[in-house]
């Protein structure tokens, strides 16, 4: 199962990378889930696809949808790509687990998906703010070198390293309970990715506001190591 643009850490396969992974997966015969729902949330260059670098479609799906480039992650229109007989499987499964989207999503995602001119311009335009305020916040998170942070080439997350703790549970989720108790910030722990002393932060948000957001883990993190 592969992840690029990655949630939690926003790191990017680069092409060569992705190309690697896939000719190991076709040479073993692994089936790959490539899930590239921020495909198009990229800084730099484009994020890969796996459609363009697979050597076979045999076992390959990939999962995508109009959550994210297109800002309706509550809408809940999504899709994958496979060959047909496994896509008629799934979608013989999905048929008894859950009902259909509701009518206006769909007309919602068929305009950002046939409208390409004006979507295209709201997608660039998007992720050239989130850029600005990545590189606004990373430089917030850089004041303190002691303060480990991922930085993102895709998506819209920091993920950063908890202060150590002795006792009391893990470092993210000790942390996570101090920002929100005494520093009014909610964040996601680490543990929610198998990362228990970690920490991940969003930054889809207006960038006065996760600048803020920011000041305070660098002060939280600072006074947690005093």
């Amino acid at each position: 199962m592969l992840n690029s643009p990655c949630n939690p850490t926003g790191s990017v396969y680069s092409a060569a990378e992705l190309g690697a992974i896939l000719s190991l997966a076709h040479e073993r015969q692994w089936w790959v889930i490539s899930d590239e729902i921020y495909v198009r949330i990229a800084y730099g260059t484009p994020a890969a696809r796996s459609l363009q670098l697979a050597e076979s479609r045999e076992r390959l799906v990939v999962v995508d949808g109009v959550a994210k480039a297109f800002a309706m992650t509550g809408w809940r229109v999504g899709w994958s790509i496979s060959q047909a007989p496994l896509a008629q499987a799934m979608t013989a499964f999905q048929s008894h687990t859950t009902s259909n989207a509701a009518a206006v999503s769909q007309h919602a995602a068929l305009t950002a998906l046939t409208d390409t001119a004006a979507a295209d311009a709201a997608v660039s335009a998007m992720v050239t703010q989130f850029k600005a305020r990545r590189d606004a916040a990373l430089a917030v998170l850089r004041s303190d070198p002691a303060i480990r942070v991922v930085p993102p080439d895709g998506a819209f997350y920091f993920f950063i390293e908890a202060p150590l703790v002795t006792g009391g549970g893990a470092a993210g989720d000790v942390f996570t309970a101090t920002l929100i108790e005494q520093h009014d910030l909610a964040v996601v722990p680490g543990a929610a990715f198998l990362t228990p002393n970690w920490i991940r932060v969003s930054y889809a948000a207006e960038e006065s506001l996760v600048l803020e957001g920011m000041r305070r883990i660098v002060a939280a993190h600072r006074a947690a190591r005093a």
